[in-house]
């Protein structure tokens, strides 16, 4: 959809400047579905050192496998100025050979190409959290924040959860024989700044040494982390209108979510275990520790 308004934005504006030059059948109906034609079968090309969109006879027709479970690869050839599918692993007599649209979850392949995998270890999924208005440290969380999250302070952050490659069915956050969440070390630090009490903020090296800063914060930020993710499975359970093939696709992408959600939430309450039974290392300041060696 992103794509589409970024084409819109850009190209319809000299079409509006001079309409008669592009014909009195053009309207922005007619090219939003020209731009959806090109953006779901065109490829990812570099000709003479330059990036392009291309659009291949024949090759628009394979369907598209996660890695790695591709069987060919697509490329272009410059000497033979032709484009080449070379295998990449063994296909027997009469199975299909599917190519790779890329490393894409379920949302990216639903807007782009109009279907959704049940399976897909390309999957993200977004949560959503941020800092209390009546927090009173907010102001000094602000200013430790990027540049970027900063600007947009007093709106809840949007963060991306994925899967861990390869898929490891042993991990105690495992869903449904899939594999284990990959919870990022930028997400839980944002999420231990979010919930840090004024005691934690004596301990901000913790925080930049993507360490847990005492059990408290760490476990609010746990909780957080548990909670946005069960309020963003909320989606996922609501109804679907549309034509049977489109409910289906948005059907599948509620299916992934729901099921990389899960495990975020097994992750957070496991983890929260964890602590809750280990603890954390105690702080020791740098001062301190210098003056005992």
């Amino acid at each position: 959809e992103k794509a589409l308004e970024d084409a819109e934005k850009s190209l319809l504006t000299p079409v509006r400047a001079s309409p008669k030059e592009f014909g009195e059948g053009f309207s922005p109906e007619r090219f939003r579905w020209a731009v959806s034609l090109v953006l779901s079968r065109s490829f990812s090309v570099t000709l003479v050192d330059e990036p392009m969109l291309a659009v291949i006879p024949l090759v628009d027709l394979f369907n598209h496998v996660s890695l790695p479970g591709t069987s060919s690869s697509v490329s272009f050839d410059a000497k033979s100025s032709a484009f080449l599918i070379r295998a990449i692993q063994p296909s027997v007599p009469g199975a299909e050979v599917f190519i790779t649209y890329g490393d894409k979850g379920n949302a990216e392949l639903l807007t782009n190409y109009g279907f959704a995998l049940g399976t897909n270890l390309s999957h993200v999924a977004a949560v959503s959290f941020g800092v209390p208005a009546d927090d009173p440290l907010a102001m000094q969380k602000r200013m430790m924040l990027p540049r970027g999250l900063a600007l947009s302070f007093d709106a809840p952050f949007e963060q991306d959860l994925c899967w861990s490659t390869p898929a490891d069915t042993s991990s105690p956050a495992g869903s449904e024989g899939v594999g284990h969440v990959e919870v990022s070390p930028e997400l839980l630090m944002l999420l231990r700044l979010c919930k840090a009490e004024l005691t934690d903020m004596m301990k901000l090296p913790l925080l930049f040494q993507q360490r847990p800063m005492s059990v408290g914060s760490e476990i609010a930020a746990l909780d957080a982390l548990r909670d946005a993710a069960n309020e963003a499975m909320a989606w996922t359970n609501g109804e679907v209108d549309g034509s049977l093939s489109i409910a289906a696709c948005v059907k599948s992408l509620q299916g992934t979510d729901r099921t990389l959600l899960k495990a975020v939430v097994a992750y957070a309450e496991a983890a929260k275990r964890k602590v809750e039974a280990d603890g954390i290392p105690e702080y020791v300041p740098e001062d301190e520790d210098d003056d005992d060696m």
